[in-house]
């Protein structure tokens, strides 16, 4: 039993190995040739943005060219959405919100940086259950929609429900075409998220379909019925 647990474990690590080293072929093929992903320094880990997620945001804003873009978390996913702005779509606007004041000033000095990009410092708050989260209130403009948000942020591990803010932007500061995508979904407490998510979507009867991709980790993507052809691509 115990040799079997062993080989069944390293069975599924090569599953995980080989997945991400398919999404890292495609991520490279696509980009290659980018017009407006000029900078490719990326340093993917298990531990920031991984190749699938990677290749999951460069295939959303590629096939799709949201206009107001909401990132959780500052990193990786980071050097793609400010090029975005920069080079491809000079007129959309971008917020990236992060709790960590040294590692904006260190990080965004690698970045693209137009005037439609903004890097805000939040504070975070902790739930009854210890989960944390960006400080909700004041957290975005009550009149702003978004049709990407990406949830990268904050930190997660280990917690029962993390990462709730996108929770409380639905239904709105969300558009009515939208696009989420929620990083770290192998993980327990993003599933439990997730699904108070979905309920929300599900109560207010916001049409909506999902997919889950999966390399060292997993994302979800979530959108509304308009972009349904992105889990296609």
């Amino acid at each position: 039993m115990f040799l079997k647990s062993i080989f069944k474990h390293k069975q599924n690590m090569t599953n995980l190995i080989l997945n991400e080293l398919l999404y890292a072929n495609y991520f490279h093929d696509c980009i290659k040739e980018s017009k407006w992903l000029i900078k490719q320094d990326f340093c993917p880990s298990k531990g920031a943005a991984n190749y699938s997620f990677l290749f999951l945001l460069f295939n959303t804003l590629e096939n799709y060219n949201p206009q107001n873009i909401l990132e959780f978390g500052l990193g990786q996913s980071s050097k793609i959405t400010t090029q975005y702005v920069y080079n491809k779509q000079p007129n959309a606007k971008l917020t990236i919100i992060d709790n960590n004041k040294t590692w904006i000033e260190v990080f965004s000095k690698k970045l693209s940086l137009s005037k439609n990009t903004q890097i805000e410092l939040k504070e975070l708050e902790t739930l009854a259950n210890n989960s944390i989260r960006y400080k909700q209130a004041g957290l975005v403009n009550e009149n702003e929609k978004f049709d990407l948000v990406i949830v990268d942020g904050p930190l997660g591990v280990n917690q029962e429900t993390p990462r709730t803010n996108i929770i409380n932007l639905i239904p709105q500061n969300i558009a009515k075409e939208f696009i989420i995508i929620i990083d770290d979904y192998e993980r327990k407490g993003e599933q439990n998220t997730v699904k108070l998510l979905l309920k929300k979507l599900n109560d207010l009867k916001i049409k909506h379909a999902t997919s889950v991709i999966s390399g060292m980790k997993k994302q979800i993507l979530i959108t509304s019925e308009h972009c349904k052809y992105l889990h296609w691509i």
